[in-house]
């Protein structure tokens, strides 16, 4: 990719919503280093935009904009939209830190960008398929430039064509859910809501009423997180209150009871399992021989405070 760099100065470019979500927000702590290298420094790297819109440097344009610093811009040569994210998820997936469900999305999402450059179109730019393509000098069928799309992708990620095809079916169900309830599809790429991609896939075929009814039942556990288990009860939970509702005919959403005497024991029963894996992996990983006494003293404390909470409710259910 050819690239034209501009001299330094404090411009006003455009944000384009799809290519900021594909990138993974700064944690705080991140995101404050960078304000302080940029300011006691200057912006050294160059931000990368198309048409006008940043492509890389969302965070340094923000932080700039916001104390008066001047930038570099470059000016990528792309020739499509999608080639334009096809970059962005490759320049992406080569940082750290990124939550496997966004990794997943990325992937995929690189893949069908690829494909529908190359594919989608009957006639490219000599120099456009260099970056990606082995050969282009001599003319390839459909399957041909398909099977390089997806053998460079897989080799780049170190996984198998067949699951870089399986997180194309991700990306895409992702993208119907994200069309629907935007919001959602936040929390299921920053990791905090754990949701196999069958159950992606279910969901992404439910209705955005339904949609909605899932994520409020989560909203109702009150937890920072969702585990896949605990999700999968959820989903099962709203698709059979879908099927009741239908077959009881006369009986509308307005008229289900709002309160759910089962919904806090229900969360509770899921959540427990997680602890019990997590106790079982400190208990079968660690050697207690190398760990601190202040860290050993900690864990005794939480655990004798847990365990009492453990024989509350156990006395609580049997006298009930």
């Amino acid at each position: 990719m050819m690239m034209n760099m501009n001299k330094k100065g404090l411009y006003s470019l455009n944000i384009d919503p799809q290519f900021r979500a594909l990138i993974r927000p700064l944690y705080k702590a991140e995101y404050k280093q960078l304000e302080e290298s940029i300011m006691s420094e200057g912006c050294r790297e160059p931000l990368v935009t198309w048409n006008g819109f940043i492509v890389d440097g969302h965070n340094r344009y923000e932080i700039c904009h916001e104390h008066n610093i001047p930038f570099y811009v470059i000016e990528g040569d792309f020739y499509y939209r999608e080639e334009v994210i096809a970059w962005i998820c490759r320049m992406q997936l080569q940082r750290e830190q990124l939550p496997e469900e966004l990794r997943h999305y990325l992937i995929g999402k690189q893949y069908e960008s690829e494909k529908s450059v190359y594919l989608g179109l009957s006639e490219l730019p000599e120099d456009i398929g260099k970056p990606y393509l082995n050969d282009v000098s001599h003319p390839k069928t459909r399957s041909e430039i398909r099977m390089e799309i997806l053998e460079r992708i897989s080799q780049e990620n170190n996984i198998s064509k067949g699951t870089v095809e399986k997180y194309a079916i991700y990306t895409k169900a992702i993208d119907v859910i994200n069309s629907k309830r935007p919001d959602l599809v936040k929390n299921i790429l920053s990791g905090q809501y754990k949701i196999s991609h069958i159950n992606v896939i279910e969901l992404s075929k439910l209705d955005p009423h339904d949609i909605d009814k899932v994520q409020k039942r989560i909203e109702q556990m009150q937890q920072n997180s969702v585990k896949y288990h605990q999700f999968r009860n959820v989903l099962d939970y709203s698709v059979e209150k879908k099927k009741a509702s239908a077959t009881a005919g006369s009986v509308s959403v307005k008229d289900m009871p709002k309160y759910d005497p089962d919904a806090e024991v229900v969360g509770l029963t899921f959540t427990i399992p997680t602890w019990t894996r997590s106790i079982d992996r400190v208990i079968k990983k660690t050697d207690f021989d190398m760990v601190s006494q202040s860290a050993k003293a900690n864990l005794m404390e939480a655990s004798c405070a847990m365990s009492e909470c453990i024989r509350k409710l156990i006395g609580a259910i049997k006298e009930k």
